[in-house]
C-alpha cells in the first residue's frame, strides 16, 4: 500500500519501408511513425529523479528503504524509480549506481540489470553473502538480486506477480499482500510484514527453495490484539528488525505502536511494546504510555536499542530497553518540523520518513522518503550527528537567476509571448516569473508580488501582491493576465518601461467568493484557474470551484463579465448549450480558430469543446469519457485521462494537454470530425525529472502547458517546481531484434530536407524505454537514401530508433 503524501507539431517525415542489415535480414515488427519532443530543463531545480552520480548529485524518487552490506555499501529501494540503488563509499564521498530496473519502467520481470523490473520496491535485505532481497510490494512478491561479476541477477523467489493472497507455502506457491518489511535474523530466515495480509511472514531457505510460513497475525483480520501466532493481530505491519536474541520488532503503522515478537519453543509471542493504539501523535514515556505518528521502520542496535521511523511526525525515537520496559525518547528531528536540514539531535529536520536500517559500525540510514535523500545518523558520544549523503532535496525557493540557480516553488500557470519570453504563476511563491532567453540560457526574474506574502494589493511590480497565482495568459500587446485564485479576482499586468503595473480587473478581493456577472468589481470568481486571450481581447477563464466557463470582454475602460457555459455548482458532465452544460471542475483553458474555446474538464477527465452559435456557446466532447479516469491513447471518447490540468493550442488547431495524475504531456490531434490523442512524453504512473525524449522525459505533476510560435512546449512542472521545454524531434523508428553485430543500414525520406546528425537509440524490448546507444557510430550517410550505424555485437536482443537532434 503506498502511504506517499500528496501535493495539489508538423511532422517532418515519412514513414520507412524496411530496416536493412549488412549481413542478415530478420522479419520486421511494427513499424511506427510519429514526432515525440525532446524536453530539457530550463530553469528551477528538480529534487526527484533516477540520476546516478556522487552525493547531491544523484537523485531518488521517494526511496522508501534501505539496507547496508559488510563492506559498508549501502542499497536502497528506490520506490517511485521502480528500481534498486547501490551507494558505495569513496573517501568521503558516496557514489550512487543502479543495479536493478529501469527508472520509471514498472513491471515484474526477472533478469539482470535493467532487464529487471520491480514495481514500487519497499523494502531490502541484505543477507551474509552480499545477496540483496526486495518487497516487492506492488507485485507481491520477494524478489533476490544475486551479484555475478559486475552484474546484478534478479529473481523471483515467493510469491506471484499480480496475484495477491495470503497462502503460505514454497516459493512461487506462496502468496503475498503488499510486502513492506524485510529482516534477516542470524541463521538466514527472512522475516516479512506482508503489510495488507496484516500478518508476518517467515521464509526458511531450504536448498535452492524458500519455504513461508506465517508466524503472526491473521490474514485479513486487522487489530491490535497481544497473543500467539494467529491470535495476535497486526493492522498494516511495515518495517521489521531482528536483534542478536532473534526477537523481532515491527512497526505496525496504522495501529501507530511497536510490537515485538518473540519465538516460545515452535510458537510466537507479539506483544505491544511501545504507543499507544489508534492514538496517531507524538508523546515520549515509558511503554505504551508513549505516543507514535505512523511509524513506519524500526532499527535496532548491538545494545538492543530500538529506532524507529515515526513517519508523520518527521523524527528518529529511540526505544531504550528498562528491565522489561521500553522507555522512549526523540532524539533526532522535531516533531512535525518538515525540512531536509543536517544537523545535530533535535537540529535536523526530515520529511514523511519511511526508511530506516542499522549499518555494522552502529551508523543508522535513513530513507528521508519525502525528500528524496538518502540521511546518515551518526552517533557521537550521547549526541546524533545527521549528514545527507545522496538526494538533493533543496529545490524549492523564489530565488530569481540563470537557468538551474533559479528557484520556484510548485509553478502552475505558464505563457510564451511573441518574442519567445515565458512568464510563470509561481503559486507557491505568489509571484509572476518571467524567463527570458540569452542565447541558450534562460534568465530568471520576479515581475510582480513578493516570494511568501500572500496577500492582495494592487501595485507596480513587486508592490503589488497575490495569494495563489494560478493561470496566466499574454495578449498581442505583452499585457499579462493572471487569475488569483486566493483573492477569486482577475488580474492585468501591463508593461511599463522595465516594470509591470498591476491591476484588478474583474472581481473583488475584499468581497466573498461568488459567481455573480458584471462590470469590473461587481463580478465574482471562486477559485479561478485557467485563463486565455483571443485575438480581439477577450479573456475566457476556467472559474474552477463555480464549474463555470466566463468570458472577460473589454468595453472601453471596462470589463464585462459574462457566463458563457456551466451550471454553478454542477460538478457533474453534461453536454448541450450555454448553462445547460456541466463541468466538474475545469482547469485548464484556450481558444482556437473561429472563437472556438477548448476546455480541460478535470473533474471529468475530459478535454471538451466550445463552439460559438450567435449569442450562444454548444458544447462537445473531444477526447475521454465523463469521469473515466486513466491512461489510454486513442481517438475520441476512447482515450483516457487522470486529471489532466493545461492546454495549449497551435496554429492548426492541435491541442496539447498536461495530463498531472499521469504524469504525461498529451497530443491531441484534429482527424477530420475525430480527435487523435497520442503522448508527447512521459511514462503513465511513473514520476521523475528526468530530461529526454518521449518516455525517456519524466515529470511530477506538469500542470501548465504554452506554445510558442516556433512549436516549442513549455511545462510548468509543479512538483518539481521547475519549468521544461519541449522540442518537437524527428524520430524514424521500427521495434526489430539485432541478433547480430555489423552495419545498421536504414534507407529514409525526408519531408522538409537532410538532418547533419543522428542518433541511435535502442531499447530491450518492443515500445521502449529507450536510451542511446553510445558506442555506436554513423559510418555512412547517403543523402536522400539511406545512413548506417556501425554498432558492436549486442549482448542481447535488441530494439532500436533512429533519432535527428
Amino acid at each position: 500500500m503506498r502511504k506517499y503524501l500528496g501535493v495539489f507539431g508538423n511532422r517532418s517525415f515519412v514513414g520507412l519501408g524496411v530496416f536493412l542489415l549488412a549481413i542478415a535480414a530478420l522479419p520486421l515488427r511494427a513499424q511506427v511513425d510519429y514526432t515525440p519532443y525532446n524536453f530539457t530543463t530550463i530553469a528551477g531545480v528538480a529534487s526527484i529523479g533516477s540520476n546516478d552520480g556522487t552525493n547531491r548529485v544523484a537523485r531518488f524518487n521517494n526511496p522508501e528503504a534501505t539496507a547496508s552490506d559488510s563492506a559498508g555499501n549501502i542499497y536502497v529501494a528506490d520506490s517511485g524509480n521502480h528500481v534498486i540503488r547501490k551507494m558505495a563509499a569513496v573517501g568521503t564521498n558516496w557514489v550512487v549506481t543502479t543495479i536493478a530496473g529501469l527508472p520509471g519502467n514498472p513491471g515484474s520481470a526477472d533478469g539482470t540489470n535493467s532487464a529487471a523490473q520491480f514495481y514500487y520496491p519497499a523494502a531490502v535485505a541484505v543477507d551474509n553473502s552480499g545477496n540483496v532481497f526486495v518487497a516487492d510490494s506492488a507485485n507481491y512478491t520477494i524478489r533476490k538480486i544475486a551479484p555475478l561479476g559486475t552484474n546484478w541477477v534478479v529473481t523471483t523467489i515467493a510469491g506471484v506477480p499480480g496475484y495477491h493472497g495470503s497462502s503460505d507455502g514454497t516459493n512461487t506457491d506462496a502468496l503475498f499482500f503488499y510486502p513492506e518489511g524485510l529482516a534477516f535474523d542470524s541463521s538466514g530466515h527472512l522475516f516479512v510484514g506482508d503489510s495488507s495480509n496484516n500478518s508476518i511472514r517467515k521464509m526458511t531457505p531450504v536448498g535452492t527453495n524458500w519455504v513461508v510460513t506465517t508466524i503472526a497475525g491473521s490474514s485479513p483480520v486487522s487489530g491490535s490484539n497481544d497473543g500467539t501466532n494467529g491470535f495476535a493481530h497486526f493492522n498494516q505491519p511495515c518495517g521489521l528488525a531482528v536483534d542478536a536474541a532473534g526477537s523481532i520488532f515491527v512497526a505496525d503503522y496504522f495501529n501507530s505502536t511497536i510490537r515485538k515478537i518473540t519465538s516460545a519453543g515452535t510458537n510466537w509471542l507479539v506483544t505491544t511494546i511501545a504507543g499507544k493504539v489508534g492514538v496517531a501523535d507524538s508523546a515520549e514515556g515509558t511503554g505504551t504510555n508513549a505516543v507514535f505518528n505512523y511509524p513506519h521502520a524500526v532499527a535496532v542496535d548491538t545494545n538492543g536499542n530500538v529506532f524507529v521511523a515515526d513517519s508523520e511526525n518527521y523524527t528518529i525515537r529511540k526505544l531504550t530497553p528498562s528491565g522489561t520496559n521500553y522507555v522512549v525518547s526523540t532524539p533526532i528531528g522535531q516533531t512535525r518540523a518538515s525540512n531536509s536540514t543536517d544537523g545535530t539531535n533535535n537540529a535536523a529536520r526530515f520529511w514523511f520518513l519511511l526508511g530506516i536500517s542499522i549499518d555494522k559500525a552502529g551508523n543508522l540510514l535513513v530513507a528521508d522518503t519525502q525528500n528524496s535523500e538518502i540521511r546518515k545518523i551518526a552517533p557521537v558520544g550521547t549526541n546524533y550527528v545527521v549528514t545527507t549523503l545522496a538526494g538533493f532535496a533543496q529545490n524549492v525557493g523564489g530565488a530569481d537567476g540563470t537557468n538551474a540557480v533559479a528557484r520556484f516553488n510548485s509553478p502552475r500557470g505558464i505563457a510564451v509571448d511573441a518574442a519567445g519570453n515565458v512568464f510563470v504563476a509561481d503559486q507557491n511563491n505568489n509571484t509572476i516569473r518571467k524567463l527570458t532567453p540569452v542565447g541558450t540560457n534562460w534568465a530568471v526574474t520576479t515581475i510582480a508580488g513578493q516570494a511568501g506574502m500572500a496577500y492582495y494589493g494592487d501595485g507596480n511590480g513587486t508592490n503589488a501582491y497575490f495569494n495563489y497565482p494560478a493561470g496566466i495568459a499574454v495578449d498581442a500587446s505583452g499585457n499579462l493576465f493572471v487569475t488569483d485564485a486566493g483573492n477569486h479576482v482577475i488580474r492585468k499586468l501591463t508593461p511599463t518601461a522595465t516594470n509591470y503595473l498591476v491591476t484588478t480587473i474583474a472581481g473583488s478581493a475584499a468581497a466573498q467568493a461568488g459567481s455573480t456577472d458584471g462590470t469590473n468589481a461587481n463580478a465574482r470568481f471562486f477559485i479561478v484557474d485557467g485563463i486565455t486571450v483571443d485575438a480581439a481581447g477577450n479573456l475566457f477563464v476556467a472559474d474552477n470551484n463555480n464549474c463555470l466557463i466566463r468570458k472577460i470582454a473589454p468595453v472601453g475602460t471596462n470589463w464585462i463579465t459574462t457566463t458563457i457555459a456551466g451550471k454553478l455548482n454542477s460538478y457533474d458532465f453534461a453536454d448541450g448549450v450555454g448553462t445547460n452544460i456541466l463541468f466538474n471542475q475545469p482547469t485548464g483553458i484556450a481558444v482556437g480558430k473561429g472563437g472556438v474555446v477548448y476546455v480541460v474538464d478535470m473533474g471529468n477527465n475530459m478535454v471538451r469543446k466550445l463552439t460559438p452559435n450567435g449569442t450562444n456557446y454548444v458544447s462537445s466532447t473531444v477526447a475521454a469519457f465523463p469521469q473515466a479516469y486513466g491512461f489510454m491513447d486513442g481517438t475520441n471518447s476512447d482515450a483516457r485521462f487522470a486529471y489532466p490540468t493545461g492546454i495549449a493550442i497551435d496554429t492548426n488547431d492541435t491541442l496539447y494537454v498536461t495530463d498531472q495524475g499521469n504524469n504525461t504531456i498529451r497530443k491531441v490531434t484534429p482527424l477530420g470530425t475525430n480527435w487523435m490523442v497520442t503522448t508527447l512524453a512521459g511514462i503513465h504512473a511513473s514520476t521523475g525529472s528526468a530530461d529526454g525524449a518521449g518516455s525517456a522525459a519524466l515529470f511530477n505533476g506538469p500542470f501548465g502547458i504554452a506554445i510558442d510560435k516556433t512549436g516549442n512546449l513549455f511545462v510548468a512542472d509543479l512538483q518539481n517546481s521547475s519549468i521544461r521545454k519541449g522540442s518537437a524531434i524527428t524520430v524514424i523508428e521500427l521495434d526489430m531484434p539485432f541478433i547480430a553485430g555489423g552495419q545498421l543500414q536504414v534507407p529514409f525520406l525526408l519531408k522538409n530536407g537532410f538532418a547533419s546528425s543522428f542518433k541511435l537509440l535502442q531499447a530491450s524490448q518492443p515500445g521502449g524505454p529507450y536510451t542511446t546507444n553510445s558506442t555506436a557510430t554513423l559510418s555512412t550517410v547517403f543523402t536522400g537514401t539511406a545512413f548506417k550505424f556501425a554498432i558492436p555485437v549486442p549482448a542481447a536482443s535488441r530494439f532500436y530508433r533512429v533519432q535527428t537532434p
